[in-house]
């Protein structure tokens, strides 16, 4: 079984991890997340996916968007 633990912060081996996987993608780091957050005003979570051990077996960066924001192309052409 797979247990799912989000966090609000990267541990301090999420980059470590993303380098030993070929899976990893500059889109999964801690810093594109604080440009995300920053630029974008995303709201980011750290996911690790987590075995029977305890292990982490998978980790995962979800950055979501408020979509009720109006004119946000607006707002962030206003911020360059």
């Amino acid at each position: 079984m797979i247990t799912i633990e989000f966090l609000s912060e990267p541990d301090k081996r999420w980059n470590e991890r993303l380098l030993e996987s070929k899976y990893g993608t500059i889109y999964q780091t801690k810093e594109i997340a604080k440009y995300f957050e920053k630029t974008l005003m995303y709201k980011n979570s750290y996911l690790n996916f987590l075995d029977q051990s305890g292990n982490i077996v998978g980790q995962l960066l979800l950055s979501e968007q408020d979509i009720s924001r109006k004119n946000l192309l607006r707002n962030i052409l206003t911020k360059i």
